[in-house]
């Protein structure tokens, strides 16, 4: 190369495809050539004609130490191709950490979403590299929750492919157990639907303590709280009691996917009645009655409720609970009953 370069090759001369013999040394990971064409006047910023950069082509490969090189002789980090992919986002799907690590220390946006909305870390997360992911969240910070387009968050698809490490890394950075797709799904139900039993039990276990955290944090008004617990207001103005009930419309969700897979459902119905969750804990406001009812054993809910009409409100009136409690919490274990009017 350094031969044909002192008898006038053109170093930036496109093939068909666009492509120079930088951006082919860059994806093949010639560094040393790849430095002999930058150092004739090689663009280093040129790119094929799908709008991949030489950098994006090293990142894509592995190639962290042409990315180096690149990245030293002023390649545009953040540069996007047709489909709004950057170099550290095809690095972060890959797996490759050390390019990644390359990337985000010359100065690559964390943030720098797909056109589907989809992140660094995202992508990294669905993939399963937790190596990478780490990296992301720390020193970096990116953003734990950043959604794709759909409403899916890292931690759903972690869930959903059962890569556990990587959700325990999104949890200890605080991703939000119960933020839910555009259709309403959860990462327990995720878990639930493919039948993980130790992701299921982590996302418990992390709803137990967010739910535990929103106890503690309303201490200071626990008197009123307790006040408010029967009255429905409550379940919509007090923040504990809110976050409470979107621990339960989860813990709903995650017993509908879980039945065709007997033992998670049998593991959450078990937090569920747990008198010692924190999100039974603060639903019962004052209201022990429901700490008995909700753990009388399914079996035995036919019998109690034959005499009535209307066995979910009835027991409503009669406890002094409200419905809306009795049907978040009381209807997955009952098997959906048929309500009449």
């Amino acid at each position: 190369v350094r031969i044909l370069l002192e008898h006038g090759a053109y170093p930036n001369q496109p093939k068909e495809n666009a492509t120079t013999p930088l951006w082919v040394a860059a994806r093949e990971g010639h560094t040393s050539v790849a430095e002999e064409l930058i150092n004739a006047g090689a663009d280093v910023n040129v790119c094929d004609s799908t709008g991949c950069s030489a950098l994006y082509a090293a990142a894509r490969e592995g190639r962290d130490a042409v990315v180096k090189l690149l990245v030293e002789r002023g390649a545009e980090v953040n540069r996007a191709n047709h489909d709004h992919t950057t170099p550290l986002y095809v690095a972060a799907y890959d797996g490759f950490v050390n390019v990644a690590r390359s990337l985000l220390a010359g100065g690559a946006d964390p943030e720098a979403a797909a056109q589907d909305g989809a992140t660094p870390l995202f992508v990294a997360s669905q993939q399963g590299h937790a190596a990478v992911v780490r990296v992301l969240l720390d020193p970096y910070h990116a953003s734990v929750d950043a959604t794709r387009l759909d409403g899916a968050t890292p931690l759903f698809f972690a869930a959903y492919n059962e890569h556990t490490d990587v959700a325990k890394l999104l949890l200890a950075h605080g991703a939000c157990v119960q933020l839910a797709t555009l259709t309403g799904l959860t990462p327990l139900a995720a878990a639930a639907r493919k039948g993980s039993q130790a992701m299921t039990e982590l996302l418990l276990a992390s709803m137990h303590r967010t739910a535990l955290a929103a106890a503690r944090r309303g201490a200071a008004n626990s008197e009123v709280a307790r006040r408010e617990a029967s009255s429905t207001q409550a379940l919509t103005r007090g923040a504990p009691n809110k976050a409470a009930l979107a621990a339960s419309h989860e813990l709903f969700e995650g017993i509908r996917y879980a039945r065709m897979h007997s033992e998670l459902e049998n593991s959450i119905i078990d937090y569920l009645i747990d008198p010692a969750t924190p999100v039974l804990i603060q639903l019962m406001g004052s209201h022990p009655v429901l700490e008995r009812a909700v753990r009388i054993p399914n079996r035995d809910w036919n019998a109690l409720a034959r005499p009535c009409r209307n066995p979910i409100q009835a027991l409503a009136q009669a406890s002094g609970v409200p419905l809306e409690i009795w049907i978040v919490i009381v209807l997955p274990l009952l098997g959906n009953p048929v309500m009449e009017d």
